[in-house]
């Protein structure tokens, strides 16, 4: 039987040595490249996210100084210390929701604009709706009693100036045509009397799909949007 010579025992080593060497170092190259492909894509969807968060905070801001300026309007204060079914406050309502009418045609994240009395368990005074056949303000006979929401209670307590902004949910308002099951924000906030207690609350609804639709046309193809809670 032939003996293989040290050298050539020598040169399989050298050549195994060589593979293993070549193979660690496409693996330690494959996982460097892998980290930082993974830290790009992670510092991106981290800057996506701020900026998408930012504009979301930034979007907010102008539904508040809307709803500011509601509560300031003269028709609402001579509603909130006016006498309720005299005629001077039938006037007042019907300016009021000629006002919200016109809100909701030049805002198209809005979907419901609503004065809620605290008395009669939290019954609508005026709402008006965006629906499939364009804006329309509720009657009387169709409007309702939200004393029970979070968004009525929870604003009740809040000072003059300041908003409660809802939990996001599905909307399931009756007589609501257009959105109805879309994911909606609603902002809230007191009015009150001469007497210095809450008469009314203004409330907006806004459609979060017209609105996340907007940042999404910012982001890349390749980024989602989705939006969760701390839960």
């Amino acid at each position: 039987m032939m003996r293989l010579g040290v050298g050539f025992k020598l040169g399989i080593w050298l050549a195994l040595f060589g593979i293993l060497s070549t193979a660690l170092t496409g693996y330690y190259a494959y996982s460097k490249s892998r980290e930082l492909l993974i830290s790009a894509a992670e510092d991106k969807l981290l800057t996506a996210t701020d900026v998408v968060g930012q504009r979301f905070l930034d979007a907010l801001i102008p539904m508040t100084e809307d709803l500011s300026m509601i509560v300031a309007l003269p028709a609402l204060t001579a509603l909130a210390d006016g006498v309720a079914g005299s005629d001077e406050a039938r006037r007042n309502t019907a300016k009021l929701a000629e006002v919200f009418a016109s809100m909701l045609k030049s805002r198209v994240d809005y979907t419901q604009l609503r004065v809620i009395g605290v008395a009669d368990f939290g019954k609508e005074l005026i709402r008006t709706d965006r629906t499939s056949s364009g804006v329309e303000t509720l009657n009387n006979d169709d409007l309702q009693e939200k004393g029970h929401f979070p968004y009525m209670f929870e604003a009740l307590k809040l000072p003059a100036g300041a908003f409660y902004f809802s939990k996001i949910n599905l909307n399931r308002e009756r007589h609501w045509q257009d959105g109805f099951d879309t994911p909606t924000l609603r902002i809230a906030t007191p009015v009150r009397g001469v007497d210095g207690s809450v008469f009314v609350i203004v409330v907006v609804n806004v459609d979060l799909n017209r609105l996340f639709n907007r940042f999404r046309n910012n982001l890349p193809s390749n980024i989602d949007l989705v939006l969760t809670n701390d839960e």
